[in-house]
């Protein structure tokens, strides 16, 4: 699944600022754990993620950069905590589990410590939750079965609130997969999606109402994933190349259509091919 390809194991861990620079913060692994993921921070240096027990189960985290965790279960199948907003708010997934057997049941945590799944209706989302903010507001994708023998199944787009499915998040893009992952507070929204035809996996941007179809320029690459943005308009991600042995990290900045990274072909900058369509 893709929510488990795109780990940064703990110490040490990348620091992204809005400018192309980073800094190396070396963080401690969770206490008596066999691997520690951090997947995500919040601007007062919170950070979320989930670690692997020496039985091979996986639980989630909250803590602070100098190893003060804690730690939390979303569900008896494995906790996977995607994102958190400067509240405290986490979101997340579960692993795979009946009802949720794709990516696993979506979750919101509130800093108190309770954890509601995501619904849609009274029907427990297969989702994969990531971006949010404002402290309930979050964009996801679920998955529903495609109905077809041994075909993959659709993913949809959607926004949501509280602990509930709000409203369908399109692309104007032949695809039967729609990924979002970030969400700033501008309600600029990034991901990635299917491309129907050809098998690729461009990134997107949904800003005003125009939705960006964004491919790394890089022969190799196949899957580009933009999996969060700021409020700079800066989205971080990766790309991978079409052997799926290769990832390649990346910042791609909105306003001017560019990504840099520390290898980059033509420092400091690498222009990208993108196509925008207005919804």
């Amino acid at each position: 699944m893709r929510h488990l390809h795109s780990v940064i194991a703990a110490g040490p861990a990348l620091w992204f600022s809005a400018a192309t620079a980073g800094t190396l913060v070396p963080i401690p692994s969770f206490p008596g754990s066999a691997a520690t993921y951090i997947r995500a921070i919040n601007d007062n240096n919170v950070i979320t993620g989930y670690y692997l027990d020496f039985a091979g189960d996986l639980h989630g985290f909250v803590g602070t950069l100098d190893g003060q965790h804690t730690s939390f279960d979303a569900s008896d199948h494995g906790t996977i905590p995607l994102g958190i907003d400067n509240a405290g708010y986490i979101t997340g997934t579960t692993s795979p589990t009946p009802g949720c057997e794709v990516s696993g049941c979506g979750f919101v945590r509130s800093p108190d410590g309770t954890v509601k799944g995501v619904h849609k209706g009274r029907r427990a989302l297969d989702a994969v939750v990531q971006g949010i903010l404002d402290k309930v507001s979050f964009v996801g994708d679920y998955a529903v079965d495609s109905g077809a023998p041994n075909a993959s199944p659709f993913f949809f787009g959607f926004y949501g609130k509280g602990s509930s499915y709000r409203a369908k998040l399109t692309l104007p893009f032949a695809t039967n997969q729609t990924r979002p992952r970030g969400i700033n507070t501008a309600s600029t929204v990034v991901g990635f999606y299917s491309e129907l035809g050809n098998g690729t996996f461009p990134g997107f941007v949904l800003k005003n109402g125009i939705a960006t179809s964004i491919t790394y320029p890089d022969d190799d690459a196949w899957q580009v994933y933009l999996e969060s943005i700021n409020d700079h308009g800066t989205a971080a991600g990766s790309w991978t190349d079409y052997a799926l042995v290769g990832e390649q990290a990346f910042l791609y900045d909105v306003e001017k259509n560019a990504f840099s990274r520390s290898r980059c072909r033509t420092p400091p900058m690498c222009w990208p091919t993108a196509s925008t369509t207005r919804e």
